[in-house]
């Protein structure tokens, strides 16, 4: 509880980036072996009301100043008074999930920046309803669905209603005069009509 280690095996000593346990031992980890956004007080208030903890998640500094992540499990180990005598646990190192968790956030604000901001008309839609009924008609026997649906108007038409639009960027909003996407999706027939035949079809085609 006083944040110095009694105990650690090789693995968390070369993990905290020290040579040998006692240098470990020497280090006050409390005062000078988290971040300073690690939830140490959290972890404490926590296994001190629970008596242990699972999985919790924060950033430990090791012997040369660098950040790590890591994953805690741990319990309290009591005395017969009920005062806690000491922590044990496990510790695993998520620093590469965690730089690679970061990297995946920093392109996806990348890429939806590109997508919201595109001089041209995007859009995200999801297809896998009309995907499961095309399905349903090529185990019932139908073999060329663009005949098919020339000739059932009315079941194209349903199927393209049944695509759900996701995201819409800026460009696509102002071209179809809509202030949102809820707006863009309730008039959805606006952006897959009917009537624009080849291209639906070439459409529903190509998820067949």
């Amino acid at each position: 509880p006083d944040g110095r280690s009694e105990l650690a095996n090789p693995a968390l000593i070369r993990m905290l980036g020290y040579e040998t346990l006692q240098e470990l031992t020497d280090r006050n980890l409390s005062v000078e072996g988290f971040e300073p956004n690690c939830p140490r007080e959290e972890f404490i208030r926590r296994i001190e009301e629970e008596g242990e903890i699972s999985g919790l998640e924060s950033a430990w500094t090791r012997a040369d100043n660098r950040a790590i992540f890591i994953r805690e499990s741990a319990r309290a180990v009591r005395g017969p008074d009920g005062n806690t005598m000491y922590y044990e646990g496990a510790i695993e190192d998520i620093t590469d999930r965690k730089i690679a968790e970061q990297a995946l956030r920093t392109s996806e604000d990348r890429f939806r920046t590109l997508f919201e901001n595109a001089p041209v008309s995007l859009w995200e839609e999801d297809f896998s309803e009309a995907k499961k009924r095309l399905d349903n008609l090529r185990r019932s026997g139908v073999g060329n669905i663009r005949e098919y649906l020339r000739e059932n108007i009315d079941l194209m038409i349903s199927l393209l209603d049944s695509v759900k639009i996701l995201s819409a960027n800026k460009t696509t909003l102002s071209l179809f005069r809509a202030v949102s996407v809820l707006q863009l999706m309730r008039s959805s027939s606006h952006v897959a009509d009917p009537d624009s035949g080849a291209a639906n079809l070439d459409t529903l085609e190509y998820i067949w």
